[in-house]
Order: C-alpha cells, then structure tokens, then sequence
C-alpha cells in the first residue's frame, strides 16, 4: 500500500533503505521522493493512500514539528498512523512492536 512516512519539516525515509525495508513489512510501501523530504505540494496534490507521521519529540515545539502542524498535512487526503519515531531513528530491534502495531492498524 502506497505510504509517505513523515517526521518534523517533511524529514522521511529513503528508498531503498532499512527504514523502508521495515515499512514493507508492514505492509507498506514507502514512496520513493527526491532528497528524502516531502513536500506540502505533493501531500496536496498527490496523497498517498497512508501517511505514517512520527510523533518523535512531539511536546517540544521546533519549526520542523510545526510543520507537521500545517494545515495541508493536517488535512490531508491520506489515512494517518501515528508512530514513536524514536525507534526509528536507529531503525533497530525496538521498532518491531511498531511494525506488528502498523501492520494490524492497516488491515
């Protein structure tokens, strides 16, 4: 299933990578996007089926968490799955939980 995972100021994950590796388990696909960033454009005119938003840091104001805040992102034509970002800022064992939640989330 098409899927953009996004962080603080478009941040996302590579393809290929571990990252979508472990997307792909769950079911997902991440989308390929140039300098691994998204823009507000393409979440408007282009959304994917799933948007997997990091929550990494979220009680802590920066301008890259308010830009999850924006009124494209929030509104966006995508079914939205939160995620713990901070398992996959290592992209290591801790994220499996995350995966199993994903997968079932999707289903």
């Amino acid at each position: 299933m098409d899927a953009i995972w996004i962080g603080g100021a478009g941040q996302t994950i590579a393809v290929p990578s571990v990252g979508a590796d472990w997307m792909r388990l769950a079911g997902l696909k991440q989308r390929p996007l140039q300098g691994d960033r998204v823009s507000l454009e393409t979440i408007l005119v282009r959304p994917p089926a799933v948007l997997v938003q990091s929550r990494y840091r979220s009680g802590q104001f920066s301008r890259g968490a308010a830009w999850l805040s924006h009124p494209i992102v929030r509104n966006a034509k995508s079914r939205r799955v939160e995620v713990d970002g901070r398992g996959w800022t290592c992209m290591g064992p801790l994220v499996i939980p995350e995966i199993e939640r994903l997968r079932s989330l999707i289903r």
